[in-house]
């Protein structure tokens, strides 16, 4: 399959089977949002990183496949689902020009939002419930389109976006325009045909969130107890000084140092008996034994001078 944009690749990435739900899920934001990733969903990211979690995102449909169909819309049914819209209202497209006009608040945007998602336009659009009622009904859309000379019809829920080959197709708002009237420098660029500034984005998000874990991680060891080293074994010591272990090394350290209750009993007394010596003065102890025995010795040069007398 030929490859015309940076989205075919990140999505042939995506969908490999050896792509972590973390990377894959990382690449489906970056893809719905044209590259700008929020601090939420990067630390959702990290998260999902830590726990190895799988994907819970939908993968885009390839922008190449049918490159030579022409696509064009027939209508749209709101059933239910999206903002204040009613339900069952329709909408026919011209082959020509198909004008939406009405007060704000009239729905105008929210049929863009529809559009928007089914072709998987450059940004992400959130599908809203009416706020106004007590209940939220789930969203149900049917658009019906021509694919070459086929008629065709699709029923969407909004769990899935850039659907083939509508994202053959491409919608507007003004948020689009904002990107040309807005002051630039002469340097900036504004088109990006070939969306090679998803690449970038991708590897700052996987830089931002490499720096968030190695913060933790410093955390982690500052807040580690420091092991006194001095009395362990060689071969101890040097896994210790790793900072990384495998299993094989817990586990040899574990069984040259796991405490049976009979150690733990033992330890105990030992600790009493330490208390104990440590609450005695021995000082005076010392004393009172050394009056002991001067007096003793006293007492023996006294036995001692009154048997030469009696000799």
């Amino acid at each position: 399959m030929e490859h015309t944009h940076s989205k075919d690749y990140l999505i042939e990435l995506a969908n490999n089977s050896q792509t972590h739900g973390w990377l894959k899920d990382l690449i489906i934001k970056i893809i719905n949002n044209n590259g700008s990733v929020s601090d939420v969903e990067l630390t959702e990211s990290v998260a999902q990183l830590k726990l190895n979690a799988a994907s819970v995102l939908t993968v885009p449909s390839l922008t190449a496949m049918n490159t030579h169909t022409d696509i064009r819309f027939i209508s749209l049914t709101h059933h239910s689902g999206v903002c204040a819209l009613a339900n069952e209202q329709k909408i026919n497209f011209s082959n020509d020009i198909t004008l939406l006009y009405g007060k704000n608040g009239s729905g105008k945007s929210s049929y863009f939002r529809i559009l928007n998602e089914l072709i998987g336009g450059n940004h992400q659009t959130k599908i809203r419930p009416n706020i106004y009622a007590d209940t939220h009904n789930p969203i149900n859309i049917e658009l019906v389109y021509a694919e070459g000379t086929d008629i065709k019809t699709l029923s969407w829920d909004g769990n899935n976006r850039s659907i083939s080959p509508l994202n053959l197709s491409s919608v507007f708002d003004s948020s689009y325009t904002m990107a040309f009237l807005q002051k630039r420098s002469a340097d900036t660029a504004i088109v990006l045909p070939y969306g090679l500034h998803l690449f970038t984005a991708l590897t700052a998000s996987m830089d931002n969130m490499r720096s968030r874990i190695q913060t933790e991680i410093d955390g982690i060891f500052k807040s580690l107890p420091q092991i006194e080293m001095k009395d362990l074994s060689d071969d101890v010591t040097r896994i210790l000084t790793q900072k990384t272990y495998r299993s094989s090394q817990k586990n040899y350290i574990q069984a040259r140092y796991t405490f049976t209750s009979e150690q733990s009993d033992k330890l105990k007394q030992q600790e009493e008996q330490l208390k104990v010596l440590k609450e005695t003065n021995f000082e005076d102890k010392i004393k009172l034994v050394s009056n002991e025995e001067q007096q003793y010795t006293l007492l023996l040069k006294h036995l001692k001078e009154t048997k030469n007398k009696f000799q």
